[in-house]
């Protein structure tokens, strides 16, 4: 990782995280990136390639400070509902698309 990029991704991860807005905001990020994990697994294990270990401190604390301030996740009930419901809003993205090119070629549009 270069030094430009580290700070980048600094400058992303490493905000305050005040309310809900901000977590599910956090979250988004790691999504973008590519970096999404499962909370409950360890971050070294998941993340060591991706992130230097100073950067990876950033963002465990971040996620440890998600689950001390007991957010209301609503119907997603905690962090990793949140993620499982991002996954699941790309997974319903692709289905039409996949229909609609098996309708067009069937003939049928």
């Amino acid at each position: 990782m270069t030094k430009k990029n580290e700070t980048h991704l600094f400058a992303i991860f490493d905000r305050d995280i005040k309310n809900i807005d901000d977590a599910k905001q956090f979250i988004r990020n790691l999504k973008r990136r590519g970096l999404l994990f499962h909370f409950d697994d360890d971050i070294y294990d998941c993340l060591l390639n991706h992130f230097s270990l100073k950067l990876l401190k950033v963002v465990e604390s971040k996620v440890n400070k998600i689950y001390k301030s007991n957010f209301d996740w609503g119907k997603c009930d905690c962090p990793i509902g949140y993620i499982l419901e991002l996954l699941e809003e790309d997974e319903n993205k692709v289905l039409p698309e996949i229909n609609f090119f098996a309708l067009s070629k069937n003939g049928v549009e």
